[in-house]
């Protein structure tokens, strides 16, 4: 299994980021942790 490698930044409440491979494909979450799930599904 392959670790994920991202970017990930906060800006107002919202945490933001890609995975490194795929830069042009943001997602956002509440949490980091939540955010963390949603670059892990994409």
């Amino acid at each position: 299994m392959k670790s994920l490698e991202y970017t990930y930044w906060k800006d107002g409440e919202f945490f933001l980021g890609y995975l490194n491979d795929y830069p042009d494909h943001m997602t956002q979450g509440n949490t980091l942790k939540e955010l963390e799930e949603m670059l892990s599904e994409s």
